[in-house]
């Protein structure tokens, strides 16, 4: 558990929190890991019409 505490970016904790959080109350959360900033941008664009919220690391 320590382990995958310390792999955790620091820009990723915020999104993995405000996951668990979500989830903890019976919502639904999605991660994409896109590869480059076109999938980024295409993650993003299908997300944005079916999402309450969508939340970004760097």
């Amino acid at each position: 558990m320590a382990g995958a505490a310390l792999a955790i970016r620091l820009d990723q904790g915020h999104v993995i929190e405000l996951a668990g959080r979500t989830l903890e109350h019976g919502g639904w959360a999605v991660v994409a890991r896109p590869k480059d900033p076109e999938q980024t941008h295409q993650v993003v664009a299908s997300l944005r019409s079916g999402s309450e919220r969508i939340v970004r690391s760097l």
